[in-house]
């Protein structure tokens, strides 16, 4: 039988159709990615020469898996609309080192991958395979990159060597003008810059550092300097924007998650106890947050919001919405009886005007 490892850092991803799910796994001591139907069949072996490391991501329109090389620097398109996925991949190559992340935008023709080779490349897939045209941007050793809903913007994440403090920091580039892309802004961390995001609207963008901090830049505003949000006690490892743009979540190994609103003028935060705050991922519709052990990022929500894929039996599932709250606070709260009359007037108030309803 096959030794199945799923180790901390092991992602799971689904498919924006609701028809695959990738997971990165550990098989036999050797790193590959799992293609499963969510009908239960077929299913697929996805491999790189010399291994992989960069959480798969889906294209927006479902057709292609992208994975990242441990040792080849290179990139790979799978075509899971294909009758073997498998078969053909479309092989992208540009990097010297290992690829660390990747991210699709959400108009498909762009994919932006980063590596420890000190650059960051912006791939135009409007000309597949060999012929996509790149743009490369230095970035330092880059752990982390997102791309904005738009394409116009990329972020970049740098983790420098232990003996190099001054290498920690986040970029931000435009992209209105591919042959010439711009260099908006470098923000310096006192140490790792972990992970990266941008939000829906493309007005926020993200970086969370193993310094505790999280700085938050705002892209409509080419001058306005970056809010620094701190709070956390230990390495921050994630950072997820909501999908309706209200909130930011940030992941700590101070076993915390925070959501902090982007609707206030100076965000503030508010505090959610996790058993496991590392990996964080919105659903769908913006209802659930799901915190799980992994370091990297994960996409584990069907597309109805309805369901979850996850290796890892310790993720938590955390409501955002206030309504939601006070529907799950008025439901526990009618089992139990009151044990003062303050208490009772609470409910009262609360509750019994949503249960008339």
């Amino acid at each position: 039988m096959t030794d199945q490892q799923y180790p901390l850092g092991s992602a799971t991803v689904v498919s924006p159709d609701g028809n695959w799910v990738a997971q990165l796994a550990k098989i036999d001591g050797i790193d590959r990615v799992d293609l499963i139907s969510t009908s239960g069949s077929p299913r697929y072996v996805l491999r790189h020469p010399g291994g992989v490391w960069a959480a798969p991501v889906f294209s927006h329109d479902s057709r292609w898996l992208a994975t990242g090389g441990l040792r080849d620097g290179s990139v790979r398109l799978w075509d899971v609309k294909a009758s073997d996925p498998t078969a053909k991949p479309l092989v992208l190559h540009g990097h010297r080192s290992v690829i660390r992340s990747l991210d699709f935008s959400v108009d498909g023709p762009r994919l932006v991958s980063g590596a420890r080779d000190g650059t960051a490349i912006v791939w135009d897939l409007k000309a597949s395979g060999e012929a996509a045209n790149r743009t490369t941007l230095p970035g330092g050793d880059v752990k982390s990159v997102a791309i904005s809903a738009s394409g116009r913007f990329v972020i970049t994440g740098a983790w420098a060597p232990d003996n190099d403090p001054n290498g920690n920091d986040a970029g931000i580039w435009d992209l209105t003008s591919p042959t010439a892309p711009k260099s908006l802004a470098r923000f310096a961390f006192a140490n790792r810059v972990f992970d990266v995001d941008t939000s829906r609207d493309s007005r926020w963008a993200a970086a969370g550092s193993w310094d505790s901090t999280i700085q938050l830049f705002n892209l409509t505003k080419a001058d306005a300097k970056p809010f620094t949000l701190s709070g956390h006690t230990g390495r921050t490892i994630s950072v997820a924007f909501s999908p309706d743009n209200h909130w930011l979540a940030t992941g700590n190994d101070d076993r915390t998650v925070r959501l902090w609103s982007l609707d206030e003028a100076d965000p503030s935060s508010v505090v959610l106890s996790a058993t496991y705050g590392l990996g964080l991922s919105f659903s769908p519709d913006g209802r659930w947050v799901a915190m799980s052990p992994t370091e990297y990022r994960s996409n584990p929500f069907t597309p109805d919001s309805q369901s979850l894929v996850s290796s890892f039996p310790e993720t938590h599932l955390y409501l955002t919405r206030l309504e939601d709250l006070v529907s799950l606070a008025c439901s526990t709260a009618g089992k139990r009886a009151f044990a003062s009359e303050a208490d009772q007037s609470l409910y009262n108030k609360h509750c019994l005007p949503t249960r008339a309803q």
